[in-house]
């Protein structure tokens, strides 16, 4: 008997323990614990919730969404940050052999220019389609549609 299904027959047995009102001596100690459980989620709470509890709930959900995007953010900063000091380093160290490489890359005749080209226009034209996909609402089929 794998993991598993050794947790889920625990379940299974202290479940039916605690409708059977069964001693708790000799049970497993996950029987045990699945056994309190069961007993609590048998009784009713002790208190109602309140009338405005999904609202409560929303609005902490969503002050916890907007702490995560504000820090989100300001990594997001602080690594562009870290880019932008690693690319001025390196031009710095390496200023004239850049452009050195990129002079000699680019001066492949036309037909180096052209395969920066395409592939320039292509990384712009995917990264275009892939924001407006994101952004456009798919509509359910005609059948399933509310009126």
């Amino acid at each position: 008997m794998n993991h598993d299904e050794y947790e889920w027959q625990a379940q299974e047995s202290a479940l039916d323990g605690e409708r059977r009102q069964r001693e708790r001596s000799g049970d497993d100690p996950l029987v045990v614990r699945d056994r309190v459980i069961a007993a609590a989620l048998a009784q009713a709470p002790a208190q109602q919730l309140p009338a405005d509890f999904a609202a409560q709930v929303a609005r902490k959900v969503q002050s916890l969404v907007e702490l995560d995007t504000r820090f989100e953010q300001r990594v997001q900063t602080l690594l562009l940050a870290a880019l932008a000091l690693g690319v001025a380093t390196v031009a710095v160290i390496y200023g004239a052999e850049w452009v050195q490489s990129g002079t000699r890359l680019m001066s492949g005749g036309a037909n180096g220019s052209l395969h920066w080209l395409v592939a320039g226009s292509t990384c712009i034209g995917l990264s275009w389609l892939f924001a407006r996909a994101q952004t456009t609402p798919v509509q359910p089929p005609a059948g399933l549609r509310r009126h």
